[in-house]
């Protein structure tokens, strides 16, 4: 059964409990001559229907504080307000495009996935015309690695609010991606960096200097620890994170080119393989 009410209370549902919202759409009284709800890319005119799942779909769409979050998400005291609430899953991936403290986080590493994409599917091409077999394989594995750790990243962000339960299980897939990720820089730097010449031993310091910081800033809750409630939205440790470790991958990606090309250039005078 649909409820008809006025644009002008259409656009208070939003701030009032569900039980609320349904008692007010009982009857309308008053109307607005122009304006509009925007809901799921539709407008709603005036004078339309609004049925008892739109009501639920707008109180899904409210933004929780600190205070009001599941207790599971509360693990950030600094972040003060852009808190989903417990949401379906197709309501898990349509909170990818709404503006919440989780928005950057996903769209991070969404970005460094197609980033990251393009770049290995470029120099797969390149390196597959010059290379051995081995290196070929090795940059293969890095490359998959990085490409891993960005996807269950943003699956992580995207479902942690789906429950406790699936929070925890992405949160362990979260975890194995920056594990594979480091597993993979490491094996591939010991590859390059030390088979032949130590002079590109800065550039693995580097790269380590990057993540250094970039835990650091996550572990310690900067900025939001000098600003509580100042960068919910944007800027916060988490989001920081998410740039140092693509600005990690990033460096590394430049560092093992640069391995390659140095090896395809000059070669060892040593035979000896690591693997």
């Amino acid at each position: 059964m649909t409820r008809k009410v006025s644009e002008c209370q259409a656009e208070t549902l939003q701030f009032m409990p569900i039980e609320k919202v349904e008692e007010e759409c009982i009857m309308e009284k008053d109307y607005c001559s122009s304006t509009t709800l925007l809901r799921r890319g539709k407008r709603l005119e005036d004078n339309n229907n609004i049925t008892k799942e739109d009501i639920l779909y707008i109180n899904y769409r409210q933004l929780l504080k600190y205070e009001e979050a599941p207790a599971y998400l509360q693990h950030n005291p600094f972040i003060r307000d852009g808190y989903r609430k417990l949401l379906p899953t197709k309501l898990c991936w349509e909170s990818i495009f709404w503006w919440t403290n989780e928005t950057m986080n996903i769209w991070t590493h969404i970005f460094g996935f197609f980033l990251l994409l393009f770049l290995t599917i470029n120099d797969l091409v390149i390196i597959n015309i010059h290379a051995t077999l081995t290196d070929k394989t090795v940059a293969a594995i890095l490359f998959s690695c990085f490409l891993v750790c960005m996807a269950l990243s943003a699956l992580y962000h995207t479902f942690s609010c789906r429950s406790e339960s699936d929070y925890n299980t992405f949160l362990m897939y979260d975890l194995f991606g920056i594990a594979l990720s480091l597993l993979a820089i490491y094996t591939s730097g010991v590859y390059y960096a030390f088979w032949c010449h130590h002079m590109f031993f800065p550039r693995v310091i580097g790269m380590y200097v990057i993540s250094g910081t970039a835990f650091a800033i996550y572990a310690f809750k900067i900025p939001e620890r000098w600003f509580p409630g100042k960068v919910d939205y944007i800027g916060h440790s988490h989001q920081w994170w998410h740039i140092l470790v693509l600005g990690a991958l990033y460096y590394w990606h430049n560092s093992a080119m640069i391995y390659v090309q140095y090896r395809m250039n000059h070669g060892c005078a040593n035979t000896m393989r690591i693997f």
